[in-house]
């Protein structure tokens, strides 16, 4: 595997909102900062009305990442992950260095290995595709009469939300997605952002979503000896629990990439 094209860096952006959730991201930020190694940058993202936690100050300035606000504008008080996801994710390519390819991952994910992509997959993310991993299953609505349906032709691989590769090229894709966060049958259902990027990429951007390997996105059906990232796919909820089983899981994993804490 090929490293990432010459003048492109990596801007790894994580998003957290609340207390347990800024820990959890605190511990895993620290784990890309490690990693990459002064190579790219790494930001913590936090809605502009939130207090930062204490542990999230310090591992910022221990583990030398820094932690960055944008406004988040509530249109309902349901799916209140969806809308943080999208506007977060419009702000994260917005703010992007030149050159930069941003990789958003979800405050439940451990780096565990060097990140570098195909150069395929950078070409493919300059021109403005973005790539993500299928989900460990397919969870495309069955039912016709759901809002969030896409027929079976052509229909793209369900894909996990919990990674994404982009770069400043698909900013018109995020702020779709944004846009159809705010829609009343988005603001109800299963799932979060999940199932506004899967539906968008269905019916808006057929062409612009390129399969990324399950290396980088180890959710439990796909860690391998090759995994770059872990991710506690389906701990999200529990994460909110400080001192959970999950929680404690995830702080261990990120333990062991950064080391004493």
């Amino acid at each position: 595997m090929s490293g990432v094209s010459r003048g492109s860096m990596i801007d790894v952006v994580l998003i957290a909102s609340g207390e347990e959730y800024q820990t959890s991201a605190s511990w895993a930020a620290a784990t890309y900062a490690t990693m990459l190694n002064g190579v790219g940058e790494v930001r913590v993202l936090v809605p502009a009305n939130e207090t930062l936690t204490s542990i999230l100050i310090h591992n910022a300035d221990r583990y030398n990442y820094t932690v960055d606000s944008f406004e988040l504008t509530l249109i309902s008080a349901r799916k209140y992950t969806c809308q943080l996801k999208c506007h977060a994710f419009v702000y994260a390519i917005r703010t992007l260095h030149n050159n930069a390819h941003a990789l958003i991952v979800d405050a439940d994910t451990v780096c565990i290995g060097r990140l570098a992509f195909d150069s395929r997959i950078c070409s493919s993310i300059a021109r403005g595709n973005i790539a993500m991993v299928p989900d460990v299953r397919d969870r495309h609505p069955t039912r016709a009469r759901s809002p969030w349906y896409v027929k079976p032709d052509n229909r793209l691989p369900y894909v996990n939300s919990g990674v994404i590769l982009a770069g400043s090229n698909s900013l018109d894709m995020f702020e779709r997605f944004l846009c159809l966060s705010k829609e009343e049958k988005f603001l109800r259902g299963p799932f979060n952002d999940q199932k506004v990027i899967n539906y968008s990429l269905n019916t808006d951007f057929p062409n612009r979503l390129m399969v990324l390997d399950s290396i980088f996105n180890g959710m439990r059906a796909y860690r391998g000896p090759e995994t770059r990232i872990l991710h506690y796919a389906g701990g999200a909820g529990q994460l909110g629990v400080l001192g959970s089983k999950r929680c404690a899981e995830h702080f261990r994993a990120c333990v062991s990439v950064i080391g004493d804490v």
